[in-house]
Order: structure tokens, then sequence, then C-alpha cells
């Protein structure tokens, strides 16, 4: 017959994308974050698109010594995915805070409020950098 074989249908990859992140977010939890940065990065690999993905990436990245930069730029990929995702914009203040860059901090921050003026992360951030 001129059909083509039927392939064995496995998970697409927005599934296996989803399965990947939900591991990822499992070792973030149990604080094995190599293996959480390794799932987070094959769910981003799946599905580039998902900002949720890349923030939680990120936030991997940033418990790691060294990996501040990884964090950023992922948190970077999100933004721009959703450039008015409020959390995101309050989740790149706290890194650039926590690499010591208090002026880069407070515009994340502002720019998180001016979006979402209820972002209590944002006020807290905000509050951290004027303290």
């Amino acid at each position: 017959s001129l059909e083509s074989p039927k392939k064995a249908k496995g998970p697409s990859g927005s599934e296996r994308a989803e399965e990947q992140f939900k591991r990822g977010v499992e070792e973030l939890k149990r604080g094995n974050f190599r293996r959480a940065i390794e799932h987070l990065t094959s769910a981003t690999k799946s599905m580039p698109k998902n900002a949720g993905y890349w923030n939680y990436l990120s936030l991997a990245f940033s418990k790691m010594p060294g990996r501040l930069k990884d964090a950023e730029e992922a948190l970077a990929t999100a933004i721009k995915l959703e450039p008015s995702n409020a959390d995101f914009l309050s989740n790149l203040g706290l890194i650039y805070l926590k690499a010591g860059g208090k002026k880069r901090a407070q515009e994340s921050f502002e720019k998180a409020l001016k979006t979402d003026p209820k972002n209590e992360k944002a006020q807290k951030g905000l509050r951290k950098v004027k303290g």
C-alpha cells in the first residue's frame, strides 16, 4: 500500500515539555538544582515560547553559585515573551539585588509596579533596595 507507516503514538512535544517541567519543579523543591536545570532546560527546548518554563529555569539557576548571569538570561527570555508580567519583572529585580545591582533592581521593581501596582514581591523588593 502507498500509505505511510503510522508512527507509534507517543506523548506530544507539549506533553513531554510539561512532564519535564513538572520534574524540574519537583527537583527544585527537593533542592536538586542541577537536576532541576536539566529538566527545565529540556522543557524550554521543547516549548521555547512558554514564559513560565523560562521563569522557573531562571529560579533554578539563581539557586546555583555563579549562575546569576544564566538566571538573568532565562528571565530576560520570559520577559520578552510576557513583557507585562510583573512577577517576572520582580524576579529580575531579585536577581539584580542578589548580584549587588541595587540600581538595576530598583528599576526592575518600579517597572513591575507600573504594570501591577499591587504586586507584593515588587513592593517588598523596593523596600529592600531603599531600606
